[in-house]
């Protein structure tokens, strides 16, 4: 006990190196011991692995709603009140723009990405049942016993009654003359007690070591599965760490937006007072520019952000390709502003 013992507390103390410092599996040598003592260390490290890979996806998902909130809040509070304005300018001025944008966390498959689920479970090591049958075998052997001594005494095979000691005696003494060994009842008695021991022994130990060596393979292909299943588990973590890098970009953006377009707010503001007019065909030719700039902006803003942007966990290659397509929009913007 104290050597099986000793073997899980080695495992379970090592277990962050097992799954490393990012949580991935690695590769790991077979736990030393008997049969049950490598069964046990199997289990207790599939069970450490699989519970390290469930915990990291979880907190990526926590991360990458604590990201959402974030933009969320920002779209709230400063973008959408600055788009909201640029599409009022616009429709005072007959220039069209899309609608409001859906909201974004409506658009994202947060839940834990599909693995199929490992059902881990403790081996039982099948000694009590080993002992029952172990009994009973020994039992059986008592009874053997009986039996061949009532046909040499001609009693009943089964008999009506318990025997008293006497009887008991008598029967005991006439096993050493069918075993050949010894005679009285005593040497009869040590007879039957230790074939009776001997055959409890013999069913006991193996059902133990068959018990033992089932556990062993339900252990290794638990092992297994186990770390395929951790491997699976970092594909999936890198995915959603991917969606919040996605984020962070997205997010950086939209604030780069939310500034340029509440500068053109302003210049079409002053472009209605400073040139008297709202009428899109009579306004200067620059602030027509700076119309259909801000009209370009505010749809390009509407697409990245009605766009979905993960399912499953994963990032969506629409929204790659948005983020992209805006991030192209506004640095031709930029360049076209600082080039002036």
């Amino acid at each position: 006990m104290e050597e099986e013992k000793s073997v899980v507390e080695a495992v379970s103390e090592s277990s962050q190196d097992e799954t490393g410092e990012n949580g991935e599996c690695e590769v790991r040598e077979r736990p030393e011991g008997s049969k049950s003592q490598v069964a046990k260390a199997l289990i207790r490290q599939a069970k450490v692995e699989v519970g390290n890979a469930e915990a990291e996806i979880e907190a990526c998902i926590d991360n990458i709603r604590s990201d959402l909130e974030s933009l969320e809040a920002f779209e709230r509070s400063e973008l959408m009140p600055v788009v909201e304005q640029s599409r009022a300018l616009l429709k005072r001025m007959g220039v069209g723009a899309a609608e409001q944008p859906a909201e974004l966390g409506a658009r994202i498959d947060l839940e834990n990405p599909e693995v199929e689920k490992i059902e881990i479970k403790e081996l039982s090591s099948g000694r009590f049942g080993a002992f029952v049958t172990g009994l009973i075998g020994a039992a059986a052997t008592v009874g053997g016993w009986y039996y061949a001594v009532a046909m040499k005494l001609g009693l009943e095979p089964v008999p009506q009654k318990l025997p008293d000691v006497e009887a008991v005696k008598a029967m005991l003494a006439e096993v050493p003359k069918i075993a050949r060994f010894g005679e009285g009842f005593e040497i009869g008695a040590a007879i039957v007690g230790g074939s009776a021991l001997v055959v409890w022994w013999v069913i006991y130990a193996l059902m133990v070591s068959s018990r033992a060596s089932k556990n062993l393979r339900i252990a290794e292909k638990i092992d297994e599965e186990a770390q395929f299943y951790c491997r699976k588990k970092q594909e999936c973590k890198e995915k959603m760490e991917q969606v919040r890098a996605h984020i962070a970009e997205l997010e950086n953006l939209a604030r780069r937006y939310e500034a340029v377009l509440a500068e053109n707010n302003a210049g079409l503001r002053r472009a209605f007072i400073v040139e008297g007019t709202e009428d899109f065909s009579k306004m200067h030719d620059k602030s027509r520019r700076l119309a259909q700039r801000t009209e370009e902006l505010v749809k390009e803003l509407d697409a990245l952000l009605t766009t979905p942007l993960a399912e499953a966990g994963m990032l969506t290659l629409e929204s790659m390709h948005a983020l992209t397509r805006a991030q192209k929009i506004m640095e031709e913007y930029l360049a076209s502003i600082y080039g002036e």
